[in-house]
């Protein structure tokens, strides 16, 4: 009889394994990145989902070199509504200097996008709140 629950037991231990919540995955994004009309040397742009829009998805993140940047596989967003955080700086590192921080830029980057372009003004830099 002791032998019937241990059975039971483990069939249900392994009939609930692998259940559980699904979570969306990245997607692979690559594109251009210009502030002022000219091709950003070197900057770094930062995706978060959108929560307050429903984008429950994850981060990524981006290097940008000469205007082209692409997400890394392993650190790409989920698209849709996205708020991006864009560092703009006058050469690669380690001697550069920031030009522009622009930071809560919302984009809708549609679901299915391969691409998306970046371009900045001076406009776009929101004042910091003290």
């Amino acid at each position: 009889m002791k032998y019937v629950w241990w059975i039971a037991a483990v069939g249900a231990t392994a009939m609930f394994a692998g259940c559980g919540p699904t979570y969306p995955t990245g997607t692979h994004l690559k594109g251009s990145l210009t502030y002022e009309g000219t091709p950003v040397v070197y900057g770094v742009i930062n995706f978060a989902p959108d929560t307050v829009k429903g984008n429950k998805g994850v981060f990524g993140v981006a290097e940008c070199r000469d205007g082209q940047f692409q997400t890394n596989p392993d650190y790409a967003p989920t698209l849709g509504p996205v708020i991006v955080n864009i560092q703009v700086y006058d050469g690669p590192p380690p001697n550069n200097k920031m030009i522009a921080n622009i930071m809560e830029f919302p984009v809708e980057i549609p679901p299915g996008s391969l691409s998306w372009d970046f371009k900045l003004s001076a406009k776009d830099i929101k004042k910091i709140k003290q």
